[in-house]
């Protein structure tokens, strides 16, 4: 894979950014335009809240020229994200940036990742770039899941610092940032996991193939 020209032209503007909902809460409308900030195409992809609010989501969705995929029943999150990032890549996003409905970016946040996949000394080898982001109930900072480099088949966790992390083992889907290419290349998520693993089992494929999966520590 040549992943160069389309790095080498990448800005916020051409990331494409996908959010799956289901029965969202709270100030969705808001979130959703934090989320949007964060590229130049923004496909939400609705897993069967219902009719109401479907056609909330739809009327937000016109008026911020933001896309609406609306599904008439719940078909998990793994169909959803490859619904979403299909409908992307096919109108030629090179690089799609992934959120749950009650996802909050910080500004500049897609800026980051694409600075962090410009440093990584293999940056044509990297299929997914993850966040370093904070929980919101406890304040503390995600904890990454990393082999073990002195007990080979192990792992641990770190807390990522002040500095990327060039080759983690998976990071969480909400707030990564996928390659397109390889997203096709390796089938996509698959859509037997209806809600946990999603992430887990693409990540290990990853890997598996001989990609790599970064975070970026300013992206927040």
């Amino acid at each position: 894979m040549n992943v160069g020209g389309s790095l080498s032209e990448l800005t916020p503007e051409n990331v494409g950014v996908v959010v799956v909902t289901y029965h969202p809460t709270g100030d969705v409308e808001s979130r959703l335009q934090q989320m949007g900030r964060q590229g130049g195409a923004l496909v939400v992809v609705d897993n069967a809240s219902g009719a109401a609010m479907q056609e909330r989501l739809a009327a937000m969705c016109a008026r911020h020229g933001w896309e609406l995929m609306a599904n008439s029943v719940n078909l998990g999150v793994g169909a959803a994200l490859n619904q979403g990032v299909r409908r992307l890549a096919g109108k030629g996003q090179p690089w799609i940036l992934l959120f749950d409905q009650d996802s909050e970016p910080a500004p500049e946040m897609s800026r980051h990742m694409i600075e962090t996949l410009h440093r990584h000394p293999e940056r044509d080898r990297v299929a997914v770039v993850g966040a370093n982001f904070r929980e919101r109930a406890t304040g503390r900072r995600h904890r990454i899941l990393q082999c073990h480099p002195w007990l080979p088949g192990f792992f641990r966790k770190r807390t990522p610092g002040d500095e990327d992390m060039p080759d983690v083992s998976m990071v969480i889907t909400s707030g990564s940032l996928v390659n397109t290419v390889d997203f096709g290349s390796l089938g996509g998520f698959d859509e037997g996991f209806f809600i946990d693993y999603v992430d887990t089992d693409f990540c290990l494929r990853c890997r598996a193939a001989g990609w790599r999966i970064a975070v970026s520590a300013d992206a927040r």
